[in-house]
C-alpha cells in the first residue's frame, strides 16, 4: 500500500520541479548576444572581406539584396574590402559607407585590413 503514495509523491516534486524549471527560465532575461548582433560581442562584427550575405545584413544600410550584391562583387575590387573602401562597389554610395564606417569605428574596428589569405602550396613538380 505504500508504493502508490511513494509514486504519487515521486510524481508530484517532478511536476512541482518542472513548474519552478519553467518559471526560471521564463522570467530570465536572453544573452544580448541572442537578442541583436549589435549588441553582442565585438566578436559579432562581419568581416567585410569574407563574411556571406546573412551576416553582412547585420550591418546598417545593408539587406538582403545588397548584401547579395557585394558578395558577388567583393573579388573583383582586387583588394580587401573594408568600411573604407565600400563606396566603390556599384550600389554602395558614400552614405552606407559612412554608416558601415561609424558602425565598426563604435565596435572597435581600427582600420586595418586584414591580411589575405596565403596562397596555395603546391609540391615542386618532378618530386618521386
Amino acid at each position: 500500500m505504500k508504493e502508490p503514495e511513494l509514486h504519487g509523491r515521486i510524481v508530484a516534486v517532478l511536476l512541482l520541479a518542472g513548474c519552478l524549471r519553467t518559471l526560471a527560465l521564463r522570467f530570465a532575461p536572453a544573452p544580448a548576444e541572442l537578442m541583436d548582433p549589435a549588441s553582442g560581442p565585438p566578436t559579432a562584427l562581419p568581416e567585410l572581406a569574407g563574411a556571406d550575405w546573412v551576416r553582412l545584413t547585420w550591418l546598417p544600410g545593408i539587406g538582403e539584396a545588397r548584401g547579395r550584391r557585394i558578395v558577388e562583387l567583393r573579388p573583383f575590387l582586387g583588394q580587401p574590402l573594408t568600411p573604407e573602401r565600400l563606396h566603390l562597389l556599384p550600389g554602395c554610395g558614400e552614405t552606407l559607407e559612412q554608416q558601415v564606417r561609424a558602425w565598426y569605428r563604435s565596435e572597435g574596428w581600427t582600420g586595418v585590413a586584414p591580411p589575405p589569405p596565403p596562397p596555395p602550396v603546391r609540391p615542386p613538380s618532378g618530386s618521386p
